[in-house]
This record gives structure tokens, C-alpha cells and sequence, in this order.
């Protein structure tokens, strides 16, 4: 089975810390698995060069995601560039624990399944719970929560 590697940046410790809490929540730790924390004593090229030195050290002959926190930010802004210079990334931007604990599971997909997969997550992952208690309140839903 093969498997790509994945990175995590973000702003601060956030990248981290859903790392940390995706392996509490599998119980074990995630092989295959680094973060880019940029925090205010990182210029933009250190940032770049933590994130280089980290796809050059990795596994990289199955391919790599990158998960950044917002569109747009420092951390997309880096994984962006790396991509440019490396066919064999995929970058997502506004990445959340449930796409990151179904990643962790499907491991074997190939960039085409993942992107589907992640898409999916990100669209199911998002839900209204004050409409949904209303609906559930209103007897439009028969299910509960």
C-alpha cells in the first residue's frame, strides 16, 4: 500500500495541536506526519526553508499533501511556493480535524481520490447545529442529534 506523507502549517501552534489531538483521538501517532508552526520570530524564508528541509527529509516518491490553516496566509504562501517547484504536492488551505482524522484512515488514496475525499469532509464538516436543533424542534427531523 502505499502511502503519502503529510504537513500541517499553520499560524502558530495550531497545526500542532490538531495534530496532537487527532492522535489522541486514533490513539497512536501518526507516521509520515510534520508540522510548520509559524509563529512572529519566523520571517517568511525561514518559514520556506523549515518547510524545504522537511519535504527534503520526508518520503516524498508517493506524493505529499499540505494542509495550511488560511487561504492566503504565510502558511499557504510557503506551501504554494514548494509546490511550484515539486509536482508531487497537493495544497489545501482551511484544514479541520475531521479532514484531518479521515486522512489518517485513507493513507492509500492516490491525489485524484484525496482531493475528492478531502472535499467531501470539508462540505459534510460544516453543520449549522442551531438550524438543526430548530429543524429537530419543529418535527421536521426524526432523527436526533
Amino acid at each position: 500500500m502505499s502511502r503519502y506523507s503529510i504537513i500541517l502549517a499553520s499560524h502558530g501552534y495550531f497545526a500542532q495541536e490538531a495534530l496532537k489531538s487527532v492522535e489522541m483521538i486514533i490513539g497512536y501517532p501518526q507516521e509520515e506526519t510534520y508540522v510548520v508552526s509559524v509563529s512572529a520570530d519566523k520571517d517568511y524564508d525561514t518559514c520556506l526553508d523549515e518547510l524545504r528541509n522537511i519535504y527534503n527529509n520526508l518520503n516524498h516518491e508517493n506524493g505529499v499533501l499540505i494542509l495550511t490553516d488560511i487561504y492566503g496566509g504565510t502558511p499557504s504562501k510557503i506551501a504554494t511556493h514548494l509546490a511550484l517547484e515539486h509536482e508531487n504536492i497537493l495544497v489545501y488551505s482551511g484544514f479541520n480535524l475531521p479532514i484531518l482524522l479521515e486522512l489518517m484512515f485513507q493513507r492509500h488514496l492516490d491525489f485524484i481520490e484525496l482531493s475528492q475525499l478531502i472535499e467531501s469532509v470539508y462540505n459534510n464538516s460544516l453543520i449549522n447545529i442551531s438550524n438543526r436543533i430548530k429543524e429537530i424542534n419543529n418535527g421536521n427531523q426524526v432523527d436526533s442529534y
